[in-house]
Order: structure tokens, then sequence, then C-alpha cells
């Protein structure tokens, strides 16, 4: 289990690059985002701080939840069984509901 937010989606966007783009033929471009993302202050960064490096706002946003399908800033995602499924993501009150179910 993990938790997302939008700040830790932040913390680790320049990971997840490297992870996507960063190999040794990379473009100039792929460098120059890259290095950007590295220089950037992860504590007073915003979502928008990211979208203008990168160029579109899909690295840095509300996640959907699994269950009520709503977007969240902050999910709990749990891990995947495999590597073709895809990974539930639960909100606080999704969370909540299914907490209830145990009582």
């Amino acid at each position: 289990m993990k938790l997302i937010t939008i700040r830790s989606q932040i913390q680790d966007v320049a990971g997840r690059w490297a992870i996507q783009y960063y190999s040794t033929s990379e473009s100039p471009w792929q460098k120059k985002i890259l290095q950007a993302l590295l220089a950037l202050d992860t504590v007073t960064a915003t979502a928008e701080d990211v979208a203008v490096i990168i160029g579109n706002p899909t690295w840095v946003r509300p996640q959907t939840c699994t269950e009520c399908k709503n977007e969240w800033a902050c999910v709990v995602e749990m891990e995947q069984p495999d590597y073709e499924s895809e990974p539930v993501q639960l909100c606080r009150d999704c969370l909540a509901e299914a907490l209830a179910l145990m009582v």
C-alpha cells in the first residue's frame, strides 16, 4: 500500500520522468526537462510548476478512486496483484466504508 498525494507526486516526478524517458539515447528536450524537474524545490513546488516544465498537467494530478470514481488529491493505492492488472486506488470515504463493513 502507498499513499498518493499531490505532494508525493511532485516529490517523485523527476524519478518517474527518468524511468519513462531517460536512457543513453535521450533527446536534448528530455534531458532539459529532467534537469528542470531535479532542480524543483519539492517542498514548495506546485502541480502547475511541474506542468509548465513538462508541458502538460498529467504528471501531477488528482487521482480517481476505483470505487466511487471521483477525483481526489489523496488516495491509498493497493499493490497490484500482477503486472497486467490496474492498481486499486481508494479515497478516504471509500476506505471508511470498507472498514465499516468489518464492524
